[in-house]
């Protein structure tokens, strides 16, 4: 069977969006699905973009290999915009020698979660983002505070933007959202049997709407466009990696 949602991709609309309309999606069928193959639809509908996992051993350079890191030799602090610092970098290429004018933003880690619910729903969240000046669909996350480590982060940002705790965290995997110009890494945990136990707690820049969607639709929502964040679909492909995993070590007990 194909997963893969042929239709054009969908572009929510600002002020009139119901997810189940905009997609046609049918949850009745999808909420009887047996719990022990929904990770099959997500590794079949993500398959084409999971390739062989590489030990860090083959993607070694070869010996051979001439590139050298560039040489940082002032940095000049432009801009304090609170969530991250402007710098610019007087850097020398290895390769000409010749020195560039470098653009940087220094911002803290961020968060993302996934979080589960017993029935296998995935929380996520609708919010505007000024980047692109429309609405996203995403999971949770957020920046993780001074003193904070990253699974005290997916906790507090889970409650806060969802209303919602579960059993956790458990670390999915790290990523650099942009090392062309962003030295910060985004952390994405897993938290199951998650559940509601209060109301968002919000701050004066945040304007969120929750709801929860099945697992197994998550692929199709993401062909469909209605899900077009970077850093929200390399956490579901971490996910599919974890469940991979599981069910091959289930199948070897």
């Amino acid at each position: 069977m194909n997963f893969v949602d042929t239709t054009p991709p969908i572009t929510p609309p600002h002020l009139d969006f119901d997810l189940d309309r905009d997609l046609d999606l049918d949850w009745s069928k999808s909420k009887s699905k047996s719990k022990s193959t929904w990770w099959k639809w997500l590794e079949l509908a993500l398959r084409p973009l999971t390739p062989k996992v590489c030990e860090r051993s083959e993607l070694s350079p070869p010996m051979d290999m001439t590139l050298k890191p560039w040489l940082h030799e002032e940095r000049e602090l432009v801009a304090d915009m609170r969530i991250f610092q402007v710098h610019r970098l007087r850097a020398q290429s290895p390769r000409t020698g010749q020195y560039c004018s470098i653009s940087l933003l220094e911002a803290g880690d961020w968060v993302n979660v996934v979080a589960l619910t017993p029935e296998e729903d995935v929380v996520l969240v609708r919010q505007f983002r000024h980047g692109t000046g429309a609405f996203t669909l995403e999971i949770p996350g957020g920046m993780i505070d001074k003193g904070e480590t990253p699974a005290q982060a997916a906790i507090r940002e889970l409650r806060e933007e969802s209303g919602y705790v579960g059993d956790g965290p458990v670390l999915l995997g790290v990523v650099t959202p942009n090392p062309a110009f962003l030295n910060n890494h985004c952390h994405t945990y897993l938290l199951q049997n998650c559940r509601r136990v209060g109301e968002l707690q919000l701050d004066r820049g945040e304007d969120l709407e929750v709801l929860t969607r099945p697992l197994h639709e998550i692929p199709r929502i993401i062909a469909s466009g209605a899900i077009d964040h970077a850093l929200v679909i390399c956490a579901f492909w971490w996910l599919t990696q974890r469940l991979q995993t599981k069910s091959s070590h289930e199948e070897h007990e």
